[in-house]
């Protein structure tokens, strides 16, 4: 749904100068509690976490505008979901709107239920398991015809930490299904997601064990395109080597690791640091694990460091 479209058959007025923009939303909203339009407006004006009944406002006007255009709502982007609130909505806030959405198409109410909660659940630590599995079980009830553009991407982050052995059936239509990017005529937007997808399933077949997977997948990922990225992959390659009981690249990975980590976002999770917990854990290249940590905080605000890592130094004394 266009607010463009929806602003001409409307035809509304800018708000009076002396008013407030929420407050003309809400008096809008109040006096048209139907109109999709002004529901959308709500979605952004106000946040489910702002208290009670502002919570219930903002799940009654998101049920309605994706109720009223479904389309829509399935191909909000990561922004829009960020700008709608719905990273911090709470569980019982996202019950609410599920249990006001009604869309005649069966296929397409299932979609946009459970495009609610694994889109708003999926950066929530530590994982709502329980309500992956029910944002899971949606998707799976969709129709073959509607599972196009980042439908195999929010069911595989959605299955992420539920059930692997499910997971991995999904890797074939993740990894083989055009990108929506690649649609709007941006093929290397396209080919960065296509790497993110495979990085998903690369990490996630490393977490698993799942060495066959792995290896299977491995060859299809473009070294030095993406640091962040690279130091995942690497993470994993060193993992794999562990498992083989193969030592003679753990010095190397580990050398590429650091060099390829100085100020680079959001490193010190636990994907680029589980290879180097499992050599504290064996109590190996202490030193230069050491150098990867504090290589991860090069990239990051001195105020926001990752637990993660500080623990992780405290494990190496």
């Amino acid at each position: 749904m266009r607010a463009n479209r929806n602003a001409k058959r409307i035809k509304t007025k800018a708000p009076p100068p002396d008013l407030p923009r929420l407050e003309h939303v809400l008096e809008q909203h109040r006096r048209r509690p139907a109109d999709p339009y002004w529901c959308l407006r709500v979605c952004e004006a106000v946040k489910p976490a702002d208290g009670q009944r502002v919570a219930g406002l903002w799940a009654d006007a998101l049920a309605r505008v994706a109720s009223y255009d479904p389309k829509w709502f399935i191909s909000l982007r990561s922004p829009d979901v960020g700008t709608l609130g719905m990273y911090n909505a709470p569980i019982s806030v996202l019950a609410r709107v599920e249990r006001r959405v009604s869309i005649r198409d069966r296929s397409r109410d299932h979609h946009v239920k459970g495009l609610l909660w694994a889109r708003s659940l999926r950066f929530r630590k530590p994982p709502v398991v329980e309500r992956l599995r029910h944002a899971a079980n949606h998707l799976l009830r969709v129709d073959e015809r509607h599972r196009t553009g980042s439908f195999y991407e929010h069911l595989c982050h959605a299955l992420e930490h539920v059930d692997y052995e499910e997971l991995k059936m999904f890797f074939v239509p993740l990894l083989e299904a055009p990108p929506a990017e690649l649609a709007e005529g941006s093929r290397a937007a396209s080919r960065v997601v296509e790497q993110g997808h495979l990085v998903f399933a690369l990490v996630a077949a490393a977490r698993a064990r799942d060495w066959k997977t792995y290896e299977a997948y491995r060859g299809r990922f473009r070294d030095g395109d993406d640091a962040h990225r690279d130091c995942e992959i690497w993470a994993c390659d060193g993992l794999s080597e562990l498992a083989r009981e193969r030592d003679e690249h753990l010095a190397e990975i580990l050398k590429s690791m650091t060099e390829r980590a100085a100020n680079v976002k959001f490193l010190g999770g636990q994907n680029d640091t589980a290879f180097i917990e499992a050599l504290i854990e064996r109590g190996q290249y202490r030193d230069e694990c050491r150098a990867y940590l504090e290589a991860t905080r090069t990239g990051r605000d001195p105020a926001t460091q990752s637990e993660r890592v500080a623990e992780l130094h405290a494990r190496l004394g």
